[in-house]
């Protein structure tokens, strides 16, 4: 990221110089409401248009969407299932990944629901609580294993014990670059991370996890 600038009208939200972020590692994205943290997300998923950011040197404006998008998985706090099966929901029709279903389904604390109504999941009544609908996105998300994971809030529904387990899951896996936007974060899932982005006054200070635990916990 090189000298990257954006604004909603005259109010700027981000303004950049040099941030770069490595393959494989994870990074615990926090800052007040309103600091551009999901305008980051979203200039970096190409949802936005910005200058200033390069894929292995490569402007991300010359890379097609179609292509781009076939590398990453994003999941954010609005909990979007799709009118299909649950086991749809999660595969997308795909049969094969590093994952089976079955696997996901325990990982993530959804037999109950896969038990419940596997051939047909109508979700409009089954009166799934956010934190369902959240596991069952980021179900999905791992299934499709892709290479790049970028999570607005995607923990904010989901109570700690599955929380935990779950970034236990998500953040052990070396083959994954993660993103993850947080507002409530404890000790013990900092830990986890590679680095802290922290989003203050338009920047981006990049952490290492111990100096962020030191001066905030």
């Amino acid at each position: 990221i090189k000298n990257l600038s954006y604004a909603y009208g005259a109010r700027k939200i981000l303004d950049l110089n040099d941030l770069t972020i490595d393959q494989g590692k994870k990074y615990l994205v926090i800052g007040k409401s309103g600091d551009g943290k999901s305008t980051f997300l979203d200039i970096l998923t190409k949802q936005k248009k910005a200058d200033g950011i390069y894929v292995n040197d490569k402007d991300l404006k010359d890379v097609q969407f179609s292509t781009y998008a076939d590398k990453f998985s994003y999941v954010n706090q609005n909990n979007d299932l799709l009118p299909f099966s649950f086991e749809q929901n999660i595969t997308l029709g795909k049969k094969m990944s590093k994952y089976s279903l079955k696997e996901l389904v325990t990982i993530f604390n959804l037999e109950s629901i896969f038990d419940k109504e596997r051939d047909n999941l109508d979700f409009e009544h089954l009166n799934l609580s956010g934190g369902e609908k959240q596991r069952i996105c980021l179900a999905r998300a791992m299934y499709r294993n892709k290479k790049w994971l970028f999570l607005d809030e995607a923990f904010s529904a989901i109570d700690k014990a599955n929380s935990d387990r779950i970034h236990q899951f998500i953040l052990s896996n070396p083959d994954i670059t993660v993103l993850s936007i947080e507002h409530k974060v404890t000790k013990e899932t900092v830990s986890l991370y590679d680095k802290v982005l922290l989003f203050e006054n338009k920047k981006i200070v990049s952490m290492d996890v111990e100096e962020y635990i030191n001066s905030s916990f």
